[in-house]
């Protein structure tokens, strides 16, 4: 269901909610600011972050997380579908903000931005050098464009519906986990 953490609540530690499989969306107050990290960690069905207009640390768009400069990607929520829309401004997606996304099918950038960049709804590196994250949600077979040299770690963590990669000739390095929980 919804919860909204109470005014007054000033801080909170981020593993409060890990594991919330019943949380749908979560709205944080005005005053309230979260300690630590992974946020909503393995909250599978949550499909919403919400914040409190006045919230000077948290801003939110398409019930997406992010920091009040919209300069940094905290947490897309588990439960989201579809796509996600990365502004122009974004220059940082911290470490687990996107894990555990299994429902999104896109993730797209800003034409804008200066950092990241998308082709067919797959997040990069600007440039396509790093292959960053995989959408979750999408299925079928996958080419990794020519060009691209290096994967995240965890680039298609869980990825279930992922049927087979094609690698390109100058792949330097696949990370140890890179596929992992990749059943198909």
């Amino acid at each position: 269901g919804d919860y909204v953490i109470p005014d007054g609540v000033e801080e909170f530690q981020a593993l409060a909610f890990r594991g919330c499989s019943k949380l749908t969306s979560v709205t944080i107050p005005a005053t309230g600011c979260i300690s630590g990290w992974p946020y909503f960690d393995k909250c599978d069905n949550l499909t919403a972050i919400n914040v409190h207009s006045n919230n000077m640390n948290y801003c939110v768009v398409d019930g997406v997380l992010y920091d009040s400069g919209l300069t940094e990607l905290l947490k897309c929520p588990e439960g989201k579908m579809g796509a996600i829309n990365i502004p122009a401004s974004v220059n940082k997606i911290v470490e687990n903000a996107l894990r555990g996304c299994h429902r999104l099918t896109a993730i797209n950038v800003d034409n804008e931005n200066g950092t990241f960049e998308s082709m067919d709804g797959v997040l990069f590196s600007k440039g396509l050098a790093v292959l960053r994250k995989f959408p979750g949600g999408r299925g079928g077979a996958y080419a990794i464009p020519a060009g691209t040299s290096w994967l995240e770690d965890f680039a298609f963590f869980g990825c279930t519906n992922l049927t087979s990669i094609v690698v390109p000739e100058f792949l330097w390095s696949i990370p140890a986990y890179a596929f992992a929980e990749c059943t198909n």
